[in-house]
């Protein structure tokens, strides 16, 4: 029966962690960490990691971002996002971390 139809391409799992920052932020904490939680969903089985830097940064940070290229470039993972903040700093900023991807 399974041969009757056609092989499926095989699903990826990206994982948005923009509320663990949320989290972190209103606690005022540096606990829970986006980057820690980006390594436990990458463990667990997901293929990529999602985070949204927005102007205001109630959710992820820019050093958010460098931890996380950093982490995705080690696991071979894509890192993908949104950029809330048109600064010209800030672009250049998430586009070196981008490139270093390799």
């Amino acid at each position: 029966m399974a041969e009757d139809f056609p092989p499926m391409n095989r699903l990826r799992l990206g994982v948005n962690i923009d509320h663990v920052a949320t989290i972190r932020n209103a606690r005022g904490e540096s606990y829970p960490d986006p980057a820690r939680a980006a390594e436990v969903a990458m463990q667990a089985g997901a293929d990529g990691i999602t985070a949204h830097l927005r102007e205001d940064r109630r959710h992820i940070s820019a050093a958010d971002i460098e931890a996380l290229a950093a982490l995705t470039r080690r696991r071979g993972r894509p890192l993908r996002g949104r950029l809330g903040d048109r600064s010209r700093g800030f672009r250049d900023r998430l586009s070196r971390a981008r490139s270093r991807r390799g």
